[in-house]
C-alpha cells in the first residue's frame, strides 16, 4: 500500500512538471535593449530538479490561491515564523541583540572575525510575516563566509503596524547602524518586501542628503505599490507564488492610502536614484514582480547607476532563499559580491594611507 501511494505521488509530481513547466521560460534579456552582457548575468538558465520540486510543492500547498482570497489568513501565514533560533543554531558565532523602536535586531559575526563592515538584512514575508528558518540559515552563511557582521532585522508587521510605522522602524535601524559604522562600510540586503525596504532606505537617504551606503543586494524586490504594469498579467499565469490581488490585500493590511502608492520611499520606481550606490538585483523570470524590477533596472541604467541584474530563468519569486542548488548558487554569488566589496574598500584604504 505504501509503495502504491509513493508511486501515485511520483506520478502526480511528474504530471505537475510536464503540465505546467513548458510555459514558464521567458527570455527577458532579448526584449530590452538596455540589458547588455556587462549588466545582466544569466545566473540560472534552466531550472534544476530541485527547483521543479519546489514549484510542485508550492502548487500543491495552494500558496498562490491564498493570495486570491478576499482576505489574508495572517495567522496561517505566520505558522513558520522564527523570531529567535535556539542557541545551538549560532554555534561558532558571536551573537548580540539590539532593539530600536519596535524592531528586534540579531547581530551575527564569526568568532575570530576582525571585520569592521556591516551587512543589514531585511527579511521577506509580504510585510506580514517572517523571518523564517531559511532566511536565518542564509544570513548565517553570509556571516560565516564573509566574516562580516550581519544584522537580521525583525521589523514590525502589518496589520498590527501601519506602513508608516514599518518604514519608520526600518530607517531607525539604519540610523542605529550609523552610530558605530561609516555609511561606506554598510551593505543593505533584503528579499521581496525586505528588498523593498532596503531600497526605501536609499530613497530616504537621498531625501535627507545623507551619505549613501556601500551598495545594496536585493532579491525579488517589490518595486511599485501602484502595481499598474500590464506585463504583470502576462507573468501571473507563470507565477506559482504571488497573485496581483494579493498585492492589494497587503496594501490594505498596511493601511496604505491611495495617494501614497507612488511615494518614492514606499515605491522605489518613483524615487530620485541618480546618486544611488551600486545595486545587485536578483530576479526571477516567473515572478509577477519581475516586470517592475525590469522597469527599475532600466531607470537605473538610464541614470548611470552601477546596477547588475542576476537572472534566474525558470525561477520563482525569491528563489535565492530556496533550499535548492540554484538558491545556494545565488547566495554564493552574494557572498562573492560582499567579499569583493570588502577587498575594494581595503585597497582604497591602503591607497589612501600610501598617499
Amino acid at each position: 500500500m505504501q509503495k502504491r501511494t509513493f508511486a501515485l505521488f511520483l506520478f502526480l509530481l511528474c504530471f505537475t512538471f510536464t503540465s505546467s513547466w513548458s510555459q514558464t521560460t521567458i527570455d527577458i534579456w532579448e526584449d530590452d535593449y538596455l540589458l547588455t552582457e556587462t549588466n545582466i548575468v544569466p545566473l540560472i538558465e534552466k531550472a534544476s530538479f530541485g527547483d521543479k520540486l519546489v514549484r510542485s510543492v508550492l502548487n500543491a500547498s495552494g500558496e498562490k490561491k491564498s493570495w486570491l482570497k478576499e482576505e489574508v489568513n495572517v495567522k496561517k501565514k505566520r505558522r513558520f515564523d522564527l523570531h529567535e533560533p535556539k542557541d545551538k543554531f549560532f554555534k561558532n558565532l558571536l551573537v548580540e541583540r539590539h532593539s530600536v523602536m519596535q524592531t528586534e535586531i540579531t547581530a551575527l559575526q564569526k568568532e575570530d572575525s576582525e571585520s569592521d563592515k556591516l551587512v543589514i538584512y531585511f527579511h521577506g514575508g509580504a510585510f506580514i510575516m517572517g523571518p523564517v528558518k531559511l532566511q536565518w540559515q542564509m544570513i548565517r552563511r553570509v556571516a560565516e563566509e564573509t566574516e562580516q557582521k550581519v544584522w537580521m532585522v525583525d521589523y514590525p508587521k502589518a496589520p498590527e503596524s501601519s506602513i508608516d510605522e514599518i518604514y519608520e522602524n526600518v530607517f531607525a535601524t539604519y540610523l542605529l547602524a550609523l552610530e558605530d559604522y561609516a555609511a561606506e562600510d554598510i551593505i543593505l540586503m533584503g528579499g521581496s518586501s525586505g528588498g523593498n525596504l532596503a531600497l526605501s532606505i536609499l530613497a530616504k537617504i537621498e531625501e535627507k542628503g545623507m551619505e549613501m551606503p556601500q551598495e545594496a543586494i536585493v532579491y525579488s524586490p517589490f518595486i511599485d505599490y501602484a502595481s499598474s504594469n500590464p506585463a504583470i498579467d502576462v507573468i501571473e499565469t507563470r507565477d506559482p507564488v504571488l497573485a496581483r490581488p494579493g498585492l492589494e490585500l497587503v496594501a490594505d493590511l498596511m493601511q496604505l492610502e491611495e495617494e501614497k502608492r507612488t511615494d518614492p520611499v514606499y515605491s522605489p520606481i518613483y524615487a530620485d536614484i541618480s546618486n544611488y550606490p551600486p545595486i545587485h538585483m536578483f530576479v526571477a523570470s516567473d515572478d509577477i514582480l519581475m516586470p517592475d524590477e525590469l522597469r527599475f533596472f532600466d531607470k537605473a541604467v538610464e541614470e548611470g547607476i552601477d546596477i547588475t541584474m542576476y537572472l534566474g530563468n525558470e525561477m520563482v519569486h525569491c528563489w535565492a532563499v530556496s533550499p535548492s542548488k540554484t538558491g545556494r548558487l545565488a547566495v554564493d554569488r552574494s557572498i562573492e559580491i560582499i567579499r569583493s566589496s570588502s577587498s575594494v574598500a581595503i585597497n582604497e584604504d591602503t591607497k589612501t594611507n600610501l598617499d
